[in-house]
């Protein structure tokens, strides 16, 4: 029997990118990708037998449904629209916590993060014309949302794996 990844939010670059390499994975999972907006699924995937788009918001917590799910991807989403980056965190990472506690069949939680994540705020200088990483990183907010995010869902199922990458 196949085994089911949920991916959450699927409509971000690394979302899409995943379940197109899970579609075409000779292992055959039965991919679920949650949307805002389940008709900007991809054409390409929506037509795929073995996958499904449902409704879903991190930010409200409503239909995030991972109960068939044996493993999840989560994506913490960025903000746009001025929305305190450390409050979106608590508030996204715990309706995905809250998400998966609800699901028992849930093994393995892929948590995609960045590297520097493990620090609170800001990192050491740049090089020596002084230019602050961290004034960089904390202006987008990238590192505040996924240190938050690593730290509430990091022992939230039997396996968390926290992945961060260093260049795309």
């Amino acid at each position: 029997m196949a085994f089911r990844i949920t991916v959450v939010p699927a409509s971000t670059k690394a979302g899409k990118a995943t379940i197109r390499v899970l579609l075409d994975s000779e292992s055959q999972p039965i991919v679920h990708g949650i949307y805002r907006d389940p008709s900007k699924a991809p054409t390409e995937y929506s037509n795929h037998p073995r996958f499904e788009a449902t409704q879903g918001d991190v930010r409200s917590g409503a239909g995030l449904d991972f109960s068939r799910s044996d493993h999840v991807l989560y994506v913490p989403p960025p903000t746009y629209d001025g929305t305190d980056e450390g409050e979106f965190a608590v508030q996204t990472a715990t309706n995905v916590k809250n998400a998966l506690l609800s699901a028992p069949n849930v093994k393995r939680l892929l948590l995609f993060s960045t590297m520097g994540s493990q620090y609170d705020h800001g990192i050491v200088s740049y090089n020596e014309e002084s230019i602050s990483i961290s004034s960089l990183i904390d202006e987008q907010g990238i590192l505040r949302v996924n240190h938050i995010t690593d730290n509430i869902l990091k022992e939230i199922v039997p396996q968390v794996l926290i992945v961060k990458p260093g260049y795309f």
